[in-house]
């Protein structure tokens, strides 16, 4: 028996944070106005703060101890700090680090002839990894797969940056220059607007059941990363096909997974038991989440009409947000624990895309009389 006492807690130490920072860049104006920059970014995160892990989940070697093989039943026996829960509450912790080398392309143009732009487009690789800090985890050798989740005990592309992405600015006086009542209607007319393409976001596919013989479920700080079928791996994550495609029958390859609902020799790793699930061997960021092709477009004009003062001008805007009405996506629904930027697969099922990252077609209009 066991207090299960689960209060929150601090680790008795806390390694100063330290992040390192470089760049290298060069710009060539290849032609008047036009500006070249080439850079390199890198950045390197030790001893970064952990916003929640769990410090006392239940080891596995101690069988001789308990009776009986790991399982869901003596969990409290297993743990390195006995009377304390599995599930002891989250806690902040300095044991996260982070990568990131970044190549940095962008064109601009500075204003002539009613032009000036800026395209830009990075090539980003981003990794974080937390590390356990059970012991007792540590030491066991049986599984060499072992990873917990993406909180605990993983290395794998970070969540926060798409690998490529490509953004434009832009504004662009049209060349109109007519006389008497017809340039009052043709002259001043501006375009500008922004568009940004990229990749997805990495993202996670875990099984809030996998882990159970450790102290893990679903309702817990913490859920497992979702195990590989025999013979699959991240090739197989994700469907094929278009992208409506895959909103409508599925983004993530549920067959490439085995479920915590489902048993037999394809479905279990060495530390599966008669009454337990083991913990999954897919790793982090196993697929990327749907992409974003956004424009914002503007429309405006600025007419001199005089008024409260001879140079006051009246300006129209007509603004146009996804002016194309692309449909752009979020992540499948979520269902994992808060932090894992993942989703949840342990009912067996594909978990659905039921939002969007990005509105529908909005259009808006202003007036202004500026003098």
């Amino acid at each position: 028996m066991s207090s299960n006492i689960n209060d929150p807690l601090l680790p008795a130490n806390f390694p100063v944070p330290v992040t390192y920072q470089w760049n290298l860049n060069t710009q060539y104006e290849f032609l008047p106005n036009w500006v070249l920059e080439i850079g390199y970014v890198g950045s390197r995160g030790i001893d970064q703060t952990t916003a929640t892990w769990s410090p006392n989940l239940a080891a596995v070697q101690n069988a001789a101890v308990t009776g009986a093989p790991p399982s869901t039943g003596n969990t409290n026996l297993r743990v390195p700090y006995l009377g304390f829960s599995p599930d002891l509450a989250a806690s902040f912790a300095n044991n996260s680090d982070t990568k990131y080398n970044g190549l940095q392309l962008t064109v601009r143009k500075t204003f002539s002839h009613g032009l000036t732009f800026q395209a830009a487009y990075s090539y980003n690789r981003a990794f974080l990894s937390n590390w356990i800090a059970n012991p007792a985890i540590v030491g066991a050798t049986a599984n060499p797969t072992w990873n917990l989740n993406p909180l605990v005990s993983q290395y794998g592309p970070n969540g926060e940056y798409a690998p490529n992405r490509f953004t434009l600015s832009y504004s662009y006086d049209l060349p109109v220059h007519a006389q008497g009542v017809l340039g009052y209607v043709a002259n001043g007319w501006r375009v500008s607007g922004e568009t940004t393409i990229q990749q997805g976001f990495p993202l996670n596919v875990v099984d809030n059941n996998l882990g159970s013989i450790f102290g893990m479920s679903g309702g817990s700080p913490i859920a497992s990363e979702a195990e590989f079928r025999s013979g699959m791996t991240r090739a197989n994550a994700a469907t094929t096909g278009s992208i409506d495609s895959r909103v409508l029958n599925g983004w993530i390859n549920v067959n490439a997974f085995c479920s915590s609902q489902l048993t037999g020799n394809a479905c279990q790793n060495a530390y599966t038991v008669a009454n337990g699930t083991g913990a999954g061997n897919s790793g982090q960021g196993q697929l990327l989440g749907p992409p974003q092709d956004n424009w914002d477009i503007s429309i405006s004009k600025l007419t001199k009409v005089g008024g409260i003062h001879e140079n006051a001008n009246l300006e129209f805007r007509a603004e146009f947000f996804n002016a194309f009405n692309h449909p752009q996506f979020a992540n499948p629904g979520n269902g994992a624990p808060a932090g894992a930027n993942g989703v949840d697969i342990s009912s067996g099922g594909s978990p659905a895309i039921t939002s969007l990252s990005v509105n529908p077609r909005l259009i808006q209009f202003a007036l202004k009389y500026i003098f």
